[in-house]
């Protein structure tokens, strides 16, 4: 049986500046660590003087979350040159304060999480140690019309990875597709992302009265909260059988869609605006909720969409969502992202048929797909751990 941990190099990673970013990657993390050791190296710049480390330690799993200080200069093409050769020595310092606290000479495998900086250390321990090296994709950027994947640096990053590693994995279908279309992923399959054990243990109570319904996101351009906000209220001029509510973090945009709420009458009222919950605690609302609206323009894979179904909650998205390929047919609705009266229609239609579905049933057909085991064991057969 092998015992060296896989190594995970990882551009996003939940950390003290923002405790969501990456957390699908700390899930994947922690499902192969179920049967296998794994090993995490994140590396940021931040406000310290020297670098600073936080390690998060649990059977079979050891992650250091690596801060050093922030590159300031006047002039940006300057700082920006001098951030690139900085990077690489802390990367490597931290690398190097990972392998002693595990106590290991050199991990059997490498995860590549996400294009970014780590894949030059990728490449170095593929080349000077011979060690595999497998790329695992999350980034909406490889998506049609996203504009982000354009630079050198991040193109460079990308084919480095396309070079060295013996394998490519996607979140879903639609991305992997989308990595294809710009020549990337070898051998590339699909795993998707991890949804907590609670989510499937809790199921939504169903009332003919009073029906919940949420968005849950970052209001990113991209998501359309503006246009959900206008499809509900034009639900709401028709029916008076349901609230309405808009989680996510503070932000401009978040903001400005509650004054366009305030001055449609709505709220506070039948809409609300919630902060985010604890990552725990979200289960449970899940539970209290009649349903998920979503509207992306397009996403990578919507954890969001996966939780939903999760909980046994019906979800209203489209094909141009990653998740859409892991609901069920009898638990999802289908809203044209370029047609806001198809919204209408799909809300109308989520809201008559909520006693109608089945919870259970839209909850067990995501169990075989994504729980931790599940999901655990999918990227053991990729990695070619026995």
């Amino acid at each position: 049986m092998e015992t060296s941990p896989v190594l995970f190099l990882n551009t996003w990673y939940p950390n003290r500046e923002d405790p969501w970013l990456g957390l699908f990657i700390r899930k994947h993390a922690r499902a192969l660590s179920l049967k296998h050791p794994v090993i995490c190296l994140y590396v940021k710049s931040a406000s310290v003087g020297q670098i600073e480390c936080e390690w998060e330690e649990s059977p079979g799993y050891l992650a250091l979350k690596a801060y050093y200080p922030r590159v300031a200069s006047g002039v940006p093409v300057l700082g920006s040159f001098i951030r690139v050769l900085v990077y690489p020595w802390f990367s490597y310092q931290a690398w190097r304060m990972l392998k002693r606290k595990a106590g290991i000479s050199m991990p059997s495998r490498v995860v590549m999480n996400v294009t970014g900086p780590l894949a030059w250390l990728a490449a170095f321990l593929k080349i000077r140690y011979a060690i595999p090296l497998y790329w695992i994709e999350h980034w909406n950027a490889y998506l049609p019309g996203d504009p982000r994947f354009s630079g050198l640096n991040i193109r460079l990053q990308a084919w480095i990875l396309q070079l060295f590693s013996s394998s490519t994995a996607a979140v879903s279908s639609f991305l992997g597709q989308g990595m294809k279309n710009h020549g990337l992923g070898k051998k590339l399959i699909i795993i998707p992302n991890v949804v907590d054990a609670a989510f499937f243990d809790l199921k939504p109570k169903k009332t003919s009265a009073n029906i919940r319904l949420a968005h849950i996101s970052n209001f990113a351009p991209f998501k359309q909260a503006d246009k959900i906000l206008e499809a509900v209220n034009q639900v709401m001029q028709e029916r008076q059988d349901f609230v309405f509510e808009f989680m996510g973090l503070e932000c401009p945009a978040k903001e400005a869609l509650k004054q366009r709420a305030s001055r449609m009458g709505l709220y506070p009222g039948k809409i609300s605006f919630l902060p985010p919950l604890p990552e725990k605690e979200m289960p449970a609302y899940l539970s209290e909720l009649c349903g998920i609206v979503a509207y992306s323009t397009m996403e990578s894979q919507g954890v969001v969409l996966l939780e939903a179904w999760a909980a046994g909650l019906p979800a209203i998205g489209n094909p141009n969502m990653g998740a859409w390929e892991n609901g069920p047919d009898f638990g999802k609705i289908s809203a044209n992202p370029k047609d806001i009266y198809s919204l209408k229609q799909a809300i109308h239609h989520l809201l008559d048929q909520v006693p109608e579905y089945n919870s259970e049933a839209i909850s067990n057909h995501l169990k075989h797909q994504v729980s931790e085991q599940a999901v655990g064991e999918k990227l053991r057969q990729w990695l070619g751990i026995n």
